[in-house]
């Protein structure tokens, strides 16, 4: 078992405030005759979508797939999502970088897939053009979190229209075939708009407003189906909520129509259409032979950061600031095809910024990388994926002979400055402090018990207990920060808790009520049981509600770690400070 699958489940319910506000699935129309349950929600999907103008194809059905027509369907998708060559290129990056890519590119598209068939509960396959829903434990655990596959069934379906549109979502694609920051742009805006109509279909245009600066959805993806799926998700739901606030339906589908030329404008709203990527060029290395080229972009630049090991906060930082890059993979003229240390793909990173402390920054965090070189030039950033002298430093002599003209930094120095401040502002306050894990946002500290510590799992910081991980089931303690949307009061809150236990059939109740902890009103819940899909587990949750938000505390173990751990976790909830 990977040793980060126990800690995936560790903090599901925290769900529950997000999850209850989805209504109830409708019954299915009655009929003389036996009805498949998912054809019924499907047919339920059709419905609420064209209430919204979005048309489902009257011929679009369900279909079964097994697994290995499952893993053709996604690794045929790659080629349509992704540039040429874009394996290549991030096997070379990521070789440079010190990451895990497997030995050759096509290994690195393989592991990449099959990690998707694994998280992947249906999908809408747009080479074939049908919609596919699988039997799978992921979609287990999604249908018991929301009581429904109905908004699953809704997003996928809302692909199926876009794909209606003149070109569809190959035209989409098909436009971004030269940048793997273009492509990963338009992914953004894809699922964006797919996860606001399906919202908006389901529980209400109202709705949409819960999803803009709502991270935990996109920390569920991310530990389903990887970080890099979290932030595409993610991204794309902020900025296409934001976009709904503003103008409706009609300013979402502006950016169909006219995608960003950057994932830094949808990373940075206030950017969108203001701040536009330089282009950058490299010069021709004597000796060598391009294979491969490409922006990389600030998305997967921050992704990439991030496998290297840098936290959330120093990989935002390093990021923020972007302006353009180009990556380029070459191999030795001279290099026959079985030479593997004189033939292996060499990756040639030229980074420019909005000013010369981003590319400091942004140069500080590739460091960590032990594999590569680089040199700073004022603004710009050179990086060699290879730390042997005589391979990098006549390829970084060269870089430096031929520096790009950089525009200055102008409006976007400064917009940029205001992102960054924001960063640093979260930074100061989220960490351990005299004994404590404070949240600044959430007016919350927590205390850290002797052997616990700090630790993210695929993009979620916890507190934790590293002791137990060999146990089968990592104890921790997890915070989530929700917009507040809707729910009104903490009574609202207590509805919706009962609501979302009584689907959970194999969760038993322990405690739900009102009280208080220090002067903070709060709802206090404690459960054990199994969620469909999931390993056995016992926590303990405190909701409060501070300002627009909503503050979800939850510890956890596993079932048969409660009474070996339940008098520290006790203590550990017991000791949260609130501040008013």
């Amino acid at each position: 078992m990977n040793p980060l699958a126990p800690a995936r489940i560790l903090w599901l319910l925290a769900a529950s405030a997000l999850t209850a506000q989805q209504p109830a699935p409708e019954p299915a129309p009655a009929a003389t005759t036996p009805v498949d349950p998912n054809a019924a929600l499907v047919e339920q999907a059709r419905t609420k979508l064209a209430a919204i103008g979005y048309q489902v194809p009257a011929e679009l059905g369900m279909q079964s797939r097994k697994a290995k027509e499952v893993i053709a369907d996604l690794d045929a998708q790659q080629d349509l999502l992704f540039p040429p060559h874009a394996f290549l290129l991030q096997h070379a990056l990521m070789n440079g970088l010190g990451q895990k890519a497997g030995r050759d590119a096509k290994q690195l598209r393989e592991r990449a897939v099959a990690g998707m068939a694994r998280g992947l509960s249906a999908y809408y396959d747009p080479i074939r053009r049908t919609f596919v829903l699988l039997p799978s434990r992921t979609r287990q655990t999604a249908e018991a979190l929301a009581g429904s596959l109905l908004p699953l069934i809704t997003h996928e379906l809302v692909h199926a229209c876009q794909d209606t549109r003149e070109g569809g979502i190959q035209a989409l694609f098909g436009a971004a075939r030269a940048s793997l920051d273009e492509a990963m742009a338009r992914r953004c805006v894809l699922e964006g708009e797919a996860e606001v109509a399906a919202v908006a279909a389901l529980r209400g245009n109202e709705a949409v407003a819960t999803l803009i600066g709502n991270t935990f959805a996109s920390q569920l993806e991310g530990l389903f189906a990887g970080e890099l799926t979290g932030l595409l998700y993610g991204t794309g739901r902020d900025v296409m909520a934001r976009r709904f606030a503003a103008g409706g339906f009609a300013a979402v589908q502006e950016l169909w129509k006219a995608p960003p030329t950057s994932t830094e404008q949808l990373l940075h709203p206030d950017k969108l259409g203001e701040d536009l990527p330089q282009a950058i060029e490299l010069p021709e290395f004597a000796g060598w032979r391009p294979l491969a080229s490409t922006v990389v972009g600030e998305l997967l630049s921050y992704h990439m950061l991030r496998q290297s090991g840098a936290d959330l906060h120093t990989a935002a930082i390093a990021t923020a600031g972007w302006d353009g890059d180009r990556l380029l993979v070459m191999r030795r003229t001279d290099a026959k095809p079985d030479d593997d240390e004189n033939g292996a793909p060499v990756a040639v990173w030229r980074s420019v910024f909005d000013r010369s402390e981003d590319a400091a920054q942004f140069a500080a965090a590739l460091r960590s990388s032990k594999r590569g070189r680089l040199e700073i030039h004022e603004r710009v950033v050179d990086w060699i994926g290879n730390a042997d002298p005589d391979v990098a430093d006549p390829l970084l002599a060269k870089l430096a002979e031929t520096l790009p003209p950089v525009a200055a930094g102008g409006g976007d120095a400064t917009s940029t400055a205001a992102v960054e401040a924001v960063l640093l502002e979260q930074q100061r306050n989220n960490g351990i402090v005299d004994g404590r894990w404070r949240l600044g946002r959430a007016g919350l500290s927590i205390p850290v018990p002797d052997g616990w510590q700090l630790q993210e799992v695929q993009g979620m910081t916890m507190l934790t207990m590293p002791s137990t991980q060999r146990q089968g089931f990592l104890v921790n303690v997890n915070v989530q920060i929700q917009p507040r949307g809707a729910t009104a009061d903490l009574d609202a809150q207590l509805a919706a808790a009962r609501q979302e236990f009584d689907r959970l059939t194999k969760m038993t109740v322990v405690q739900l009520e009102l009280g208080t902890q220090g002067e903070m009103p709060v709802l206090r819940t404690e459960y054990h049981g199994v969620i469909p899909g999931l390993p056995a587990m016992h926590g303990l949750q405190l909701h409060y509600l501070r300002g627009d938000q909503i503050v979800i505390v939850t510890a956890t173990t596993g079932e048969k770690q409660w009474d070996q751990h339940e008098a520290v976790v006790r203590q550990l909830m017991a000791d949260l400070q609130i501040a008013p």
